[in-house]
């Protein structure tokens, strides 16, 4: 990149600044998900760079460099998530002056400022930028190498052909699809060869012969790491629709309802442009702004998602939204454009405000991408059962339990971890069948769309365990099972129909409090500290939820509002008496407006630990 001191660069800088801005911001709100834990895993200092690059030919199929640059930012910053997701916000960053080079190279600096801008508040080039993984890298050198591909095409040198094979090859490194732009490069390659003459055509060819060498010679050595994926028959991406074209164009724009339309019009207006003015340009294609930005972006978007998509017809189904992230460079390259097509700059930068903000509004406070969780919350599990599991209870886990292995060793977790397959594990606890397996409790955790236990696995274990501790996280969950001998030692758990008072709501499996409070039975307990946990939900009514206040016979241990989600509220509280207790919940903020709004509680569990 020629980062050139200019007059008027405030602009650029600005927008700089602002992506800068919006991909550091909360860079670690969301936990690292799972894909994310693989880079962290791969990556570490701690194991070998043939162990690294072992796992990229077995098990994580993707070109080697964003692996090479989380490992130098672990070396430098640690082995943390901020040092896995700052290359990424860098590159995300660096992509927004990359689209201002691309969208200059066609069509002047204005269109690169627009550009720009509109690549600075994109929600899927932010949403990569915050991503531990290589895909906003794809899309800097998606951009970098078609940007410095057209600059050969218009002044063929040694030195720009020598550049275009390096971001080329850099492009090929980050991601397998970057061929598939190779791919549509070698397409337009061929038109513009053909359009040139005599000795143009000559030196056109030699100096893409020379990119041309650069890459493949730079891309040997990763070869025999290709040919490992060419034999991958089976995926776990599913059938790829017929609409994906659509479907994608809309979800790298946000998927925001209100300015699809917007979207639409603006393609419609572009590309009847080009077939209404087109043929009115003379001279070469490349010196002719509109004709040419079609035909370069009719082939980067369509060669480079054709391919795979047929290959996912044919032999496997590999197309999906953030791997085709290679052409949402053109897709923003096209929306610019057609907004420098309108006529009156009053207009165009009112429709421009207007698409911005409505984007913006809808990543802020609709999606609330800086406040709402949307990643599976392996940190929040795994320290939950780190701090819980004083015991050193073995943690169960047998689908992730490789990815989460990094934050059990973060958290300084001792306990074992049984990786076996969940029914026969079960078995064998249940059974003793070893030492192993004589165990007092374990935790048994899952993420990633792994589903709590049904009813059956239940079962098998209900005659010697009883889950007595359990949360549920974003995509997540933990359940505490402890052998029933212990668990009446250390635990009271009061189901939804052992209360006295309240409605039962067998089906549901909650007990409705529709005003008053409900009450447990006589409780008993020995003196000391202990740490209630209450599983609740509220129905609103006139903008308020549900106020619970809980009582340790007349003593009040706390008081919270519900809400409408089904979750956990604990606290602590100390029993100086030698007698039974009882514990009462209390709503005392009842409202009623018949046939209108009705506010009330519904109780799930209460779990009583004692804490000494």
């Amino acid at each position: 990149m020629q980062w050139r001191p200019q007059r008027n660069a405030l602009p650029l800088y600005t927008i700089l600044l602002l992506a800068l801005v919006l991909r550091l911001i909360y860079l670690n709100f969301q936990s690292l998900w799972l894909d994310e834990l693989h880079t962290m895993n791969e990556a570490s200092p701690r194991i070998s760079w043939k162990e690294l690059f072992a796992y990229l030919k077995c098990c994580d199929q993707h070109p080697p460099f964003a692996f090479i640059i989380e490992r130098i930012s672990f070396t430098l910053f640690g082995h943390n998530a901020f040092a896995a997701r700052l290359p990424s916000a860098l590159a995300g960053t660096a992509s927004v002056g990359a689209m201002y080079l691309l969208a200059k190279e066609i069509g002047g600096r204005q269109l690169g400022l627009m550009a720009a801008l509109i690549c600075s508040l994109n929600p899927y080039n932010i949403e990569y930028s915050q991503e531990a993984r290589d895909y906003i890298f794809a899309f800097l050198f998606s951009a970098l190498s078609y940007c410095y591909f057209i600059r050969l095409i218009k002044l063929p040198s040694r030195k720009m052909a020598i550049q275009y094979g390096l971001f080329s090859a850099l492009l090929v490194y980050s991601h397998y699809y970057g061929l598939f732009v190779l791919a549509s490069q070698v397409f337009l390659a061929v038109i513009f060869l053909l359009q040139e003459k005599g000795k143009e055509r000559t030196t056109l060819f030699k100096f893409f012969l020379i990119s041309a060498s650069i890459v493949t010679v730079l891309y040997l050595p990763w070869i025999p790491y290709f040919i490992e994926q060419l034999k991958i028959k089976s995926f776990w991406i599913t059938a790829v629709p017929s609409s994906f074209l659509q479907d994608y164009f809309f979800e790298y724009f946000g998927k925001v309802e209100s300015i699809k339309p917007l979207l639409l019009l603006l393609v419609f207006f572009y590309v009847a442009h080009v077939l209404l003015y087109a043929k009115k340009e003379d001279g070469p294609l490349k010196r002719n702004t509109l004709p040419f930005s079609f035909l370069l972006l009719l082939s980067w978007i369509f060669v480079s998602l054709l391919i795979p998509y047929l290959r996912s017809l044919l032999v496997v189904s590999m197309l999906y939204p953030r791997y085709g992230i290679i052409v949402l460079p053109a897709f923003i390259l096209l929306i610019t454009y057609a907004f420098q097509l309108i006529r009156y700059p009053l207009l165009r930068y009112c429709l421009l405000t207007l698409f911005l903000v409505l984007t913006l509004a809808d990543f802020l406070f609709v999606r609330k991408y800086y406040s709402s969780v949307s990643k599976s919350q392996f940190r929040e599990m795994t320290s939950y059962v780190i701090k819980e599991n004083k015991e050193n209870y073995p943690i169960v886990n047998n689908k992730t339990w490789w990815q989460q292995s990094y934050y059990l060793e973060k958290g300084g977790s001792k306990a074992a971890l049984l990786t076996e397959p969940a029914a026969g594990l079960f078995d064998s606890i249940r059974l003793k069948s070893s030492v192993k397996y004589r165990l007092e409790g374990f935790w048994l955790v899952g993420a990633q769309g792994e589903k709590m236990p049904d009813e059956n696995t239940k079962a098998s274990l209900d005659s010697a365990y009883q889950v007595v501790q359990q949360k549920q996280f974003y995509d997540a969950w933990a359940q505490l099972y402890v052998r029933r001998d212990v668990s009446k030692a250390k635990w009271i758990q009061v189901k939804y129909d052992q209360f006295i008072g309240g409605a039962v709501l067998a089906d549901q499996h909650l007990l409705a409090l529709y005003s008053g409070s409900v009450k447990t039975g006589e409780l008993t307990l020995p003196k000391g500290k202990y740490r209630l946990v209450i599983t609740a939900q509220g129905q609103m009514a006139k903008n308020d939820y549900p106020h619970l206040i809980l009582y340790c016979n007349s003593k009040k241990i706390g008081s919270y509002y519900l809400n409408a989600d089904l979750e956990d509220k604990e606290f602590s509280f100390e029993n100086d008496l030698d007698g039974p207790i009882s514990i009462t919940i209390e709503m005392d903020n009842d409202y009623s407006e018949p046939g209108k709004e009705d506010r009330n509680a519904f109780l799930q569990l209460l779990t009583i630990k004692a804490l000494n």
